[in-house]
């Protein structure tokens, strides 16, 4: 999602392109590093995640833990949702940085 709004923003060619595009990227990396974050929290609880599969409006992603394999099912309602409340604390984060960078400093 984040790298096909980074895409329609270069296409748009605003004057505030290159801020909106500074913008999108440390939104993605924050995106990406918590990827990772719970990618290794997973491995760490040794829960290995390792297909997925679409039924109607559900996607189901199946799982071993501690020997057992199971599956869990997600509505895309409640993906979009969490994304979007995801999305506006990376945006949250993002305008506390700008607003103290001195406290945020990579």
């Amino acid at each position: 999602m984040l790298q096909k709004s980074g895409a329609e923003l270069k296409i748009m060619g605003t004057l505030l392109y290159k801020a909106y595009a500074m913008s999108q990227r440390i939104i993605e990396d924050m995106a990406v590093a918590d990827g990772k974050a719970n990618r290794l929290a997973l491995k760490d609880r040794d829960i290995k995640v390792y297909r997925e599969e679409q039924q109607d409006l559900v996607i189901y992603y199946y799982f071993i833990c501690r020997g057992r394999e199971e599956r869990f099912g997600v509505t895309r309602d409640v993906l979009r949702s969490e994304i979007s409340v995801r999305l506006g604390n990376y945006i949250a984060d993002l305008g506390r940085m700008i607003k103290d960078p001195q406290r945020h400093a990579r």
